[in-house]
Parts: C-alpha cells; sequence; structure tokens
C-alpha cells in the first residue's frame, strides 16, 4: 500500500503554498491572446492581425520570463 509523504514536492502536494509571480506569468501569457482574437471579432480588424499582435504581446511576457527576469535555483 502506497503511503503519502507529506515532504514531497510532487504535483499534488498544496499545503502552504502561495503563487509565485512565475506562476502569475504563466498564467498571463494567454491574455493578449484571447485579447487579439476578441477585438478581431468585435470589430473590422481581420482576425489574422489581431491573433498577430496578441502572440507579439504573449511573446514579450515568456521573453521577459526567460531572459529579462529569469527564475533562480
Amino acid at each position: 500500500m502506497a503511503t503519502r509523504n507529506p515532504q514531497s514536492d510532487s504535483a499534488g502536494t498544496f499545503d502552504d503554498q502561495s503563487l509565485s509571480r512565475y506562476d502569475l506569468l504563466l498564467a498571463a501569457v494567454p491574455v493578449p491572446l484571447v485579447a487579439g482574437v476578441a477585438a478581431a471579432v468585435s470589430s473590422s480588424l481581420p482576425a489574422v492581425s489581431g491573433l498577430g499582435l496578441g502572440s507579439a504581446l504573449s511573446m514579450l511576457f515568456v521573453l521577459y520570463g526567460l531572459f529579462l527576469d529569469a527564475p533562480t535555483v
């Protein structure tokens, strides 16, 4: 029978953990994509332009997280 290890860092353990800025950054990556598509659908802007602008903003979030404020150990 398997036992639970309270000291484990597995994905199933959520005791006394809070969101880090990298968690929030990861959650923020799809927001510009959705906003770009929503702007394209609600206006006369072509869908390709809205998605392109949204992906460029999402790419800035990813580049910031990888190179400007990279996680440390």
